[in-house]
């Protein structure tokens, strides 16, 4: 009964609240409850070190490259403190100039970023970390946001007609691959019609999740924070917070289970995220 209540409340949006079943012993057989809407985070760049640059009229800075050119309204905020080392390609591959595109990368320290623009009112949010390699694909009416310390060796974002969310203090293996896109259409054949299925892909990656090798996260996808996903997992459907999850389709193998980014002891950031959760007993 309670994890019926975990994935409805999953369904319409919401997450965990903190919890350390590592960290407090004996974790309650019915993990951590479900308990509050998921928070609007800050802008990713402060705004002392925000800077500004028209991308339809190019962009001259060290850590940036634009290929293609942009419409009206169209934006990049960075970080100023960005080191030179870190670099940004931001290319059009659309056929026409997109508009209304609005992209903001907060203080990435190191790594790469490559960003492919193929439409138009595309909003993505990028928030400060020690280190990023990302393909960033967005097509038109795309939402994107990628959370503060998330990190990643190459993680592959797909957007377009949707929305991916990936919290805060995240982790993800080379290869991992994030889509909340659908590039090709779904026909439903019945009593004789072809009918084509409207698709909105929302995807949703709570915080401090780690994302496996080659894992895949689509479809509408709610993963809860906390959550282990295997190498070469599919995840297409809700998950509750602190699981491990495999298989294609995954599914949970264990449950009150989290990680750290340390192998021989819980970093500090971890340690934050285990003493928050809150569990219940039945």
């Amino acid at each position: 009964m309670m994890f019926g209540r975990i994935y409805r409340r999953l369904k319409r949006g919401y997450v965990t609240t903190v919890g350390t079943p590592l960290a407090r012993g004996r974790a309650r057989s019915l993990g951590a409850r479900v308990v509050g809407a998921l928070p609007t985070p800050p802008e990713p760049v402060p705004a002392e070190h925000a800077m500004r640059l028209n991308l339809a009229e190019g962009v001259k800075h060290p850590s940036v490259k634009l290929d293609g050119a942009f419409g009206d309204n169209s934006v990049l905020t960075i970080d100023r403190r960005i080191p030179a080392r870190m670099k940004i390609h931001i290319r059009v591959s659309a056929p026409t100039p997109p508009t209304n595109v609005r992209l903001q990368i907060g203080h990435v320290k190191t790594g790469r970023i490559s960003i492919a623009v193929a439409g138009s009112n595309v909003d993505m949010q990028i928030g400060h970390t020690n280190r990023l390699i990302a393909q960033i694909g967005v097509g038109q009416n795309s939402l994107v946001r990628v959370g503060d310390r998330t990190t990643s060796s190459g993680i592959e974002i797909s957007c377009m007609d949707g929305i991916v969310r990936i919290g805060s203090d995240c982790q993800s293996g080379g290869g991992s691959m994030v889509m909340g896109a659908a590039h090709h259409g779904i026909v439903a054949l019945r009593k004789g019609r072809a009918r084509i299925v409207r698709q909105k892909p929302e995807v949703h990656v709570g915080d401090h999740v780690w994302l496996g090798f080659r894992s895949y996260v689509g479809g509408r996808a709610r993963i809860g924070s906390g959550c282990i996903v295997a190498a070469c997992s599919s995840v297409v459907s809700p998950m509750p917070p602190d699981c491990l999850i495999a298989g294609n389709p995954a599914a949970i193998r264990r449950r009150n289970v989290g990680w750290s980014r340390d192998a021989k002891s819980i970093d500090e950031h971890s340690q934050h995220y285990f003493k928050s959760v809150v569990w219940q007993s039945s």
